[in-house]
């Protein structure tokens, strides 16, 4: 991070997509990551102020790392729940979150 003088960077260093999420989701759902693997990379990626979540912060790409990041509030990861982040990820209409 140092390369990137994350302390005095204004802005987003990535943007986290839909896609993104989706390939994670796809390797949970070909064993290739555990269900505790994802929900670490969620929180990881969760508490990052330098991240963009997809265009403008959209909802869906918020709500998908939140839900991911919480399984104790959301509920664990089965697959079903998983092939559903990724439809709901490839169909939903990009919508930012409100800016406070």
């Amino acid at each position: 991070m140092v390369w990137f003088g994350w302390w005095e960077r204004k802005g987003r260093l990535v943007n986290l997509t839909r896609k993104n999420i989706i390939s994670v989701l796809e390797r949970y759902l070909h064993s290739e990551l555990t269900a505790e693997n994802v929900e670490d990379w969620a929180n990881a990626v969760e508490i990052r102020d330098d991240i963009e979540f997809g265009i403008k912060n959209e909802e869906t790409v918020l709500d998908a790392v939140y839900i991911l990041a919480n399984p104790v509030l959301e509920g664990s990861l089965p697959p079903e729940m998983a092939r559903s982040l990724i439809e709901r990820l490839r169909t939903e209409p990009v919508v930012s979150a409100s800016e406070d």
